[in-house]
């Protein structure tokens, strides 16, 4: 999964994700969330939002049927993402996941990003104080 992941092939979900397996952080499909996400964010958005992104996994951890991992994730504002206008800044940011595994494929999925301290870095929220 490393080398799809790497690649951000949207077309690889398939391949790891079973039916419609659940994203517990909204109620959409998780496939349907992932290419969204991998288009907005990434490289299959024209322009890309974050062309230099970069994902550094720091804690990978299994237990039972529960995959995780927590990563530090950076790049630099370029074109329009979630309707905010390119800002050209650099911004770092975290995250943690979970995994839930059966037969082999993604059943379910949590996600929570630092997304207050990143669109502080981006400008989008004044800092605090």
């Amino acid at each position: 999964m490393r080398s799809e992941a790497a690649t951000r092939d949207p077309a690889a979900y398939d391949a790891y994700l079973r039916g419609r397996a659940i994203a517990r952080t909204d109620p959409v499909d998780l496939r349907q969330k992932l290419r969204y996400f991998q288009h907005a964010l990434h490289r299959h958005c024209n322009p890309p939002a974050f062309p230099d992104d970069q994902v550094s996994i720091e804690l990978l951890t299994a237990d039972g049927d529960v995959v995780s991992y927590r990563a530090t994730e950076n790049g630099t504002h370029k074109a329009e993402f979630l309707k905010i206008p390119a800002t050209g800044k650099h911004a770092t940011w975290t995250e943690i996941q979970f995994f839930r595994i059966a037969n082999g494929k993604v059943v379910e999925h949590w996600v929570d990003v630092d997304i207050f301290g990143w669109f502080q870095q981006l400008g989008v929220i004044p800092p605090m104080g």
